[in-house]
């Protein structure tokens, strides 16, 4: 639920401010649909202002916390199958991370006699 909320608070962070007069929205396109104006650097309307904080509220600092939290996510991945391969292999890791230990692998092959 606090997840749906946060949703909310910043859709209308980032919406709301055009409406009470911190930039404008504008036509753009066909005319069929309304934007943010960026175009025009008059100071009336804080265009530049709107389009830095939009940048970098709605965009750097989203991006940066899912790169940290999926950076995270890996590190825990990576440590989590390392345990788990020390773990099935009897104290020894076969992926080389500890130098001293060996592992034999034996390979059988089973035949079928035609009846």
């Amino acid at each position: 639920m606090a997840g749906i909320a946060f949703t909310w608070v910043m859709a209308h962070s980032c919406a709301a401010p055009p409406l009470i007069g911190w930039s404008r929205y504008i036509p753009e396109g066909l005319q069929c649909s309304c934007g943010p104006e960026y175009y025009t650097l008059n100071p009336r309307y804080n265009n530049e202002s709107y389009v830095i904080y939009t940048f970098v509220c709605h965009f750097i600092v989203p991006v940066t916390v899912i790169f940290f939290t999926y950076g995270r996510l890996v590190c825990t991945v990576k440590a989590f199958h390392n345990c788990m391969l020390t773990t099935l292999f009897c104290g020894k890791n076969p992926m080389g991370d500890d130098e001293s230990s060996t592992v034999s692998t034996k390979t059988e092959v089973s035949s079928v006699s035609p009846a």
